[in-house]
């Protein structure tokens, strides 16, 4: 009896070791979770950085084809007179127009278009109105061919536009959520028109 009372384990022992057992574990759990936080927190960073490069490319590039930047309306047209032809308040949205050559009239003619990008503040999304874009990367001329309310990009909370009074610099700040957070990254970009030519 004494004997096999010494290879046992008391009630006591076997509570403790299981005391110590659930705290190892809660640690163990505790640690995981701020791993994965930390983890999810580095690639919703990684994603947001690559979403706004693409963001940034996008505009460059509709910018450079540009002749007049616009916030709460459309600019009037592409002739250097200033803010008399262009909106210069602060807004959720950018215009820009875009001096294209229709080549479908003989002679060829030139046409202004505008491209909008502005935010959808009710489903933190990031849309774009215009010319559709063809399979080369050029803009399609034909205004029956304009697009509306194409999602550029999602979870983006702010959407900051400021136009400098000469109408071709704007300054954008877009600042983006990841679902479910509270925690925000804005980040600034700096667009230029690109087209020097006045087609008035």
């Amino acid at each position: 009896m004494q004997r096999a009372r010494q290879g046992a384990f008391t009630l006591a022992e076997l509570l403790v070791s299981l005391g110590l057992t659930g705290l190892v574990a809660i640690a163990a759990f505790s640690l995981l979770r701020g791993e994965l936080r930390l983890s999810e927190a580095t690639i919703w960073d990684v994603h947001f950085q690559r979403d706004l490069n693409r963001l940034n490319s996008l505009m460059e590039l509709e910018a450079s084809e540009a002749c007049m930047f616009g916030t709460t309306s459309n600019p009037a047209s592409c002739a250097p007179t200033g803010a008399a032809t262009c909106a210069t308040t602060v807004a959720n949205q950018l215009r820009m127009l875009v001096p294209m050559l229709d080549t479908s009239n003989d002679p060829p003619t030139d046409e202004l278009q505008t491209i909008r990008f502005h935010l959808d503040t009710n489903n933190d999304r990031l849309l774009r109105d215009g010319p559709a874009i063809l399979p080369s990367g050029a803009l399609d001329i034909d205004t029956r061919n304009n697009l509306n309310n194409l999602l550029v990009m999602s979870n983006v909370t702010g959407f900051a536009v400021t136009n400098d009074a000469d109408c071709r610099t704007v300054n954008v700040d877009v600042t983006m959520s990841p679902i479910g957070s509270t925690a925000t990254r804005t980040q600034s970009m700096v667009l230029r028109t690109g087209v020097s030519q006045f087609v008035d």
